[in-house]
């Protein structure tokens, strides 16, 4: 028994050294590190404070603002846009002016204005060229210019505008084409609920214009006091292909009231807290992203297109050089056919990276993403939200193949082909591909959560394959979203009874699924898990089964 109690001693014994060790190195490490401190690596405030240069940017606020370039910039004296349906004051239109929603139909929720706001260089753009298709809300309105800032190609932009978000957004709109000229390459179509119209401004809406004037906005050309802008009809007798094949050459280009010289005075920013205060969040409307997604489709022109959330910003010269890669294949594999790689069921895919929030510029070549990489500040897409949503197929080959600083031109490179399938059967990849491609479905919101898996398993039967591109690749606006600061957020606003509020803050992070469903089994979610078991199963009945093609 003595024995016994005398080796159960010595053990606790070992065991008490080896924790008193390990504590002793590990401190020991961490004061070397701090003696050691290197001055490229650290700074000294004014008051003394240590910090870490890849802090100071946080530190002195140098952070990444969405369209805070037009702070400094002054609007012009002419505009880049045409504003088909009048400006924010003269704003008009009519049944023959409204279209459905491309899969719903007039059985839909939904009503389109296309082609609202046009830049008078959108038509003149190359048909073989690649469109940035995506969509917004109010809130997102400034992301259209950090777009347009970046992508040599046309735009083709989808916003969610019921109520008295139109008016607001044509305002903006209207200031945004007297500042920036890339704004002549984007084409903006509306879209509201045919309960929600859009509706003026009143001049009962006191606080409201006072926002206005004090950001220099609003221009009082004259004070409109009425309900709604057009009282439109569901009788509208116009086919609604017709109307959109029409949009896609040369849709109602006459000349409208809207002012063509400058009236606006200050800077071109417009702060976000005016943004926020939306039509669609007081009530509480949800986000048809599908129908937002399809009608930027249909909107646009291009034999390409990449669908994209708005807060992805892509590399640079990525049109160019995909176009320069088609080409390549296709002289190179004439064997295979005429355009093989372009009309067999191929897409091709953009890795899709983000960045710590305290980076003030996001990466625009491959080179300086793998720098951030390496060194831990940008991490693949919802690494720590969904870890199989972004992570692609080949990752770790991607990251290992640099592109030589020297080249110049055929950066873009295929890397690899797969398909959509198991283990890879919750990818959700971003992809350039064309307006061949099985649409969104309509029935599912953005509050639900998985809007594109429907689509994603359709191009699954299809077979479609997935060609990752090397030396292309699509970064978020900065900041590395994290599972512990979302169950915060989301729980909060839960315990506020405020789940719109999580629309708002987490737009284009779709994944928050897991958190919301465990904090609450929200009504949204339950609704899309239902509809998606409805439409798979449909979409599973048109096609040869595939047992790969998995859908959980």
């Amino acid at each position: 028994m003595r024995l016994y109690s005398l080796k159960k001693c010595l053990r606790i014994r070992r065991v008490l050294v080896f924790v008193v060790i390990f504590v002793l190195v590990t401190t020991g490490i961490k004061m070397k590190d701090f003696l050691k401190m290197n001055n490229n690596d650290y700074d000294n405030d004014n008051s003394g404070m240590i910090i870490k240069k890849y802090e100071l940017y946080k530190y002195v606020g140098k952070t990444f603002t969405v369209g805070l370039f037009l702070k400094n910039q002054s609007p012009g004296n002419t505009t880049y846009c045409n504003f088909r349906l009048g400006d924010s004051v003269t704003f008009n239109y009519t049944d023959n002016d409204v279209s459905y929603s491309p899969e719903l139909g007039e059985k839909g929720p939904y009503r389109i204005l296309y082609s609202v706001v046009k830049g008078f260089q959108y038509n003149n753009t190359e048909t073989n060229s690649v469109t940035y298709v995506t969509h917004i809300t109010l809130e997102f309105l400034f992301h259209i210019v950090e777009i347009a800032k970046r992508w040599s190609g046309p735009i083709s932009v989808a916003c969610f505008l019921p109520g008295t978000d139109t008016i607001l957004a044509l305002k903006v709109l209207e200031k945004m084409c007297f500042c920036v000229k890339e704004m002549e390459n984007v084409d903006i179509h509306f879209i509201y609920p045919k309960d929600h119209p859009p509706k003026l401004m009143s001049l009962k809406n006191y606080s409201f214009w006072l926002d206005m004037e004090e950001y220099n906005i609003y221009t009082p050309w004259k004070m409109i006091e009425t309900n709604s802008v057009q009282k439109t009809s569901d009788n509208n007798n116009n086919n609604n292909n017709t109307y959109i094949n029409d949009n896609k050459t040369n849709i109602k280009t006459t000349t409208t009231t809207s002012a063509t010289t400058n009236t606006y005075e200050g800077t071109c920013y417009v702060p976000e807290k005016i943004l926020k205060n939306s039509y669609k969040s007081k009530k509480n409307l949800v986000y048809p992203i599908n129908v937002a997604r399809n009608v930027a489709r249909y909107g646009s022109r291009s034999k390409f297109i990449l669908v994209s959330d708005i807060e992805l910003l892509p590399s640079d010269n990525l049109v160019n050089e995909f176009l320069n890669m088609i080409k390549r294949l296709n002289e190179k594999n004439k064997h295979l056919g005429e355009h093989y790689f372009t009309k067999k069921k191929h897409v091709y895919v953009l890795p899709v990276f983000e960045v710590s929030e305290t980076e003030p510029d996001v990466p625009r070549t491959k080179s300086q993403l793998l720098d951030l990489y390496e060194k831990e500040r940008a991490v693949y897409f919802h690494r720590y939200i969904c870890t199989h949503c972004q992570r692609f197929p080949g990752i770790q080959r991607w990251l290992q193949r640099k592109v030589h600083p020297r080249i110049k031109t055929g950066t873009i490179q295929p890397l690899l082909v797969v398909k959509r399938e198991f283990p890879y059967h919750r990818w959700e990849p971003i992809y350039i591909g064309t307006n061949n491609e099985p649409l969104y479905s309509e029935l599912l919101t953005w509050e639900g959560q998985q809007d594109k898996m429907t689509q994603m398993h359709e191009m699954c039967l299809l077979e479609y394959r997935f060609v990752i591109l090397n030396g292309a690749f699509l970064v978020h606006t900065p900041g590395i979203k994290r599972r512990h600061i979302v169950k915060k957020n989301t729980k909060l606003l839960l315990k506020k009874g405020n789940l719109n509020s999580i629309v708002i803050t987490n737009h284009s992070s779709s994944k928050v699924t897991t958190d919301i469903n465990s904090a609450q089994k929200n009504a949204h979610m339950k609704r899309n898990s239902y509809l998606y078991q409805i439409i798979t199963q449909d979409v599973m009945g048109r096609y040869k089964f595939n047992p790969r093609c998995r859908i959980h």
